[in-house]
């Protein structure tokens, strides 16, 4: 962990990371031991995004998985949480040069698994054209339970804490359960 001042989600995020990074250690102990280790972070929080690449011109795929323990959202004004991962999800534009020498890509993310406890972080500050940083201080429903799809099925959360920071830099920091 480092000394430096954080926010709410940058400690949380910072905190997760050093116990995973603790996860081989542990596992090899217990080995060791004639024991067995989960990592806790892996287990409650752990989630893969699927993402799926597809050239504009002659269609081919590629596909990579990543593994997250958090989801950081864009504000949608007047949205929800749902709308929000709705946006997360829609297929971006990408400048790609594919071997058939088609130029553009379009990318698009799915849920490959979902979390026991999923940490959504609501930013609440974007960048201007000049890149000055803004705050933005649009209103958001926060909902008690949401509803994610994933390759896996689907999960409906229900929200069991939520962080706001108070001061010149306020974000939302949301964790959702499905126990």
């Amino acid at each position: 962990m480092d000394s430096l001042q954080n926010d709410a989600h940058e400690f949380l995020i910072s905190i997760l990371t050093h116990i995973e990074s603790l996860s081989p250690l542990l596992q090899r102990t217990a080995a060791g031991l004639g024991r067995s280790y989960t990592c806790p972070v892996e287990d409650s929080f752990g989630f893969k995004m699927e993402y799926t690449r597809t050239c504009k011109k002659c269609g081919v795929q590629s596909v990579r998985q990543e593994q997250f323990t958090n989801l950081s959202l864009d504000l949608v004004p007047g949205g929800c949480i749902e709308d929000m991962i709705e946006k997360y999800l829609l297929e971006v534009e990408l400048e790609y040069s594919c071997e058939c020498g088609g130029k553009s890509s379009g990318q698009t993310l799915t849920f490959a698994s979902l979390p026991k406890t999923f940490i959504i972080h609501l930013k609440r500050f974007c960048y201007t054209p000049s890149f000055n940083l803004q705050k933005i201080y649009d209103p958001v429903q926060i909902q008690r339970d949401i509803v994610v799809s994933s390759k896996m099925g689907g999960g409906c959360f229900s929200l069991v804490s939520a962080i706001s920071h108070s001061g010149s830099t306020g974000e939302g920091l949301f964790a959702y359960c499905t126990e």
